[in-house]
């Protein structure tokens, strides 16, 4: 009896082991952004432990990423009955953020306001997450301010040697110190973010590329074209080499290439990159046709040029 007992004791304890690891392995894809290697290994864990929300939580991440929102919002659905308390707001942040991709900000802000309620009960990462996607949804909303008090907010549950967090908050501050007209202050924060992410994850990181995009947006609007166009080709250069050619966040990046060439008269060049931002955003589920906007009218604008 003792000896069977053991054997059990043994086996619980080395599936647990195993069930470690392969949260392990999700979790790492996910802050390396290997998209679709963690679609892929979320697609293995959800049927090696069809009950464990993990699968689908990490699923939804992934196909959100990826820019597949429908397909994000139903592998949340999936993995809902799975969710324990403590996991509450992780998962209900995440519905947000879906919905602020696909332009839904309302409904996006009161699942922010219901997993902030929740906040008892949760881990200091999960609250800082939540305060950040939140902060965005505000952004998007055109609440500049109150997107900087969220980000705030957030700031007391972020660790000292959270570098990559950092990293993360100091991007969001510039782009909301951009949105207020303060670009002096902007830069600081991006350029902050970005040494941040080459402390942490080194040269080669899609993070690096954002931070770099957004310098490059900020020196579009003080006229700096030159600067601009330098910061936007690094991001672009980041982006070819960590997706090897199939980035499906350099939409934007190449949105903005076509705004510089726009300003300096080459309207070919702004034409065949809003051609390139909207053929990756055609791959794209749901809200990306808000982003169809921008280079739709940089296609627009070359086309009143030429008569």
């Amino acid at each position: 009896m003792k000896k069977t007992i053991l054997i059990a004791l043994l086996l619980f304890g080395h599936m647990c082991t195993l069930l470690a690891q392969e949260i392990g392995t999700l979790d790492s894809l996910y802050l390396a952004n290997s998209w679709e290697k963690l679609d892929q290994k979320a697609t293995q864990y959800m049927v090696q432990y069809p009950e464990k929300y993990q699968g689908h939580y990490f699923k939804a991440i992934a196909k959100h990423e990826l820019q597949f929102y429908d397909s994000a919002l139903y592998f949340l659905d999936a993995g809902k009955p799975f969710v324990q308390p403590e996991n509450l707001l992780r998962f209900t942040t995440a519905y947000g953020s879906v919905y602020t991709s696909k332009n839904e900000l309302s409904l996006a802000d009161s699942m922010y306001t219901r997993a902030e309620a929740m906040i008892a009960e949760s881990n200091h990462k999960d609250i800082y997450s939540l305060y950040d996607l939140w902060a965005e949804n505000r952004w998007f909303a055109g609440q500049p301010f109150e997107s900087e008090a969220l980000l705030r907010k957030g700031l007391a549950y972020l660790e000292e040697e959270d570098v990559r967090l950092r990293g993360r908050v100091s991007n969001n501050l510039g782009i909301v110190n951009w949105e207020l007209g303060k670009f002096n202050e902007s830069l600081n924060y991006l350029k902050d973010a970005e040494k941040f992410y080459r402390q942490e994850f080194g040269d080669e990181d899609v993070r690096i590329a954002k931070a770099l995009n957004n310098q490059g947006v900020v020196y579009l609007d003080l006229g700096d074209n030159k600067k601009a166009e330098y910061h936007f080709k690094l991001a672009r250069e980041i982006q070819k080499r960590v997706y090897e050619g199939n980035a499906p966040d350099a939409y934007m990046t190449y949105n903005n290439l076509a705004h510089i060439a726009l300003r300096q008269g080459d309207f070919k060049q702004a034409y065949a990159m809003a051609s390139k931002s909207l053929e990756i955003l055609n791959k794209a589920e749901g809200g990306a046709v808000v982003r169809m906007i921008e280079p739709y009218e940089v296609q627009a604008a070359v086309w009143r040029e030429l008569g």
